[in-house]
């Protein structure tokens, strides 16, 4: 093996890494456009949003308007495909699963909106059969965690415990959008929660939400921190 060839190696390696990081900077930074968009258009629509409805915003919407608008309905799921596949392309998995995640992520984010729409009414079984699938899938993933968590090094348990803190809060956060849509709020019969008058009762029920989603996001954070600190 030739002296350039020994010296070529290791510049090459250092180009293919470059190449994926910046490739990775590219993603993630459309990423963060695409969730700073999500939190901030709704300053500028929520006005017409209120006063028109979505249908008839988006009729009247120009070309440009149309676009953006479309773009913001869907901007935190395309923010989770571009970061995800940045933190892939940044941790050197293969191009080939990385293609296969960005298919399948799209597709999953994208058809049951398309498939809900089509339907336009409430199947109440559909739900309840979510909501057992939902419980059935907590079950199991207990299950799994507890039998992790029982071989797993005493270093890395605490970061296990955080996960599942973590989601923990994330099904009771399921319940409750569970209640939010059905009974007791009946968000999906907007004249049922009318006549009832739930609407201070949904208030409350979203200020819970909202705080069992951040703290669910916070412990799988303190969760992902502490594992990749103690390896």
């Amino acid at each position: 093996m030739s002296a350039q060839h020994v010296l070529r190696a290791p510049r090459d390696a250092e180009e293919r890494r470059f190449g994926n990081r910046a490739l990775a900077a590219v993603l993630g930074v459309v990423a963060l456009l695409l969730l700073l968009f999500a939190l901030s258009a709704p300053l500028w629509l929520e006005a017409d949003l209120e006063r028109l409805g979505l249908g008839a915003f988006l009729s009247q919407a120009g070309g440009f308007t149309f676009f953006i608008t479309y773009v913001w309905l869907f901007a935190v799921p395309l923010a989770v495909v571009f970061g995800a596949t940045a933190a892939g392309v940044a941790a050197r998995s293969g191009t080939g699963r990385v293609f296969v995640f960005v298919v399948v992520a799209v597709a999953a984010l994208l058809i049951p909106n398309i498939v809900g729409g089509l339907i336009g009414q409430v199947i109440g079984p559909v739900f309840g059969v979510g909501g057992a699938l939902i419980e059935l899938f907590l079950v199991l993933t207990f299950y799994f965690w507890a039998r992790e968590r029982a071989a797993a090094p005493r270093p890395i348990r605490m970061a296990l415990d955080l996960r599942m803190a973590g989601y923990g809060f994330f099904a009771v956060a399921a319940w409750f959008v569970c209640g939010m849509l059905a009974m007791p709020v009946f968000g999906l019969d907007a004249a049922t929660q009318m006549a009832i008058g739930s609407p201070g009762l949904a208030i409350g029920m979203a200020y819970a939400l909202i705080a069992y989603f951040v703290f669910g996001w916070a412990l799988l954070f303190a969760s992902q921190y502490l594992s990749a600190s103690t390896k």
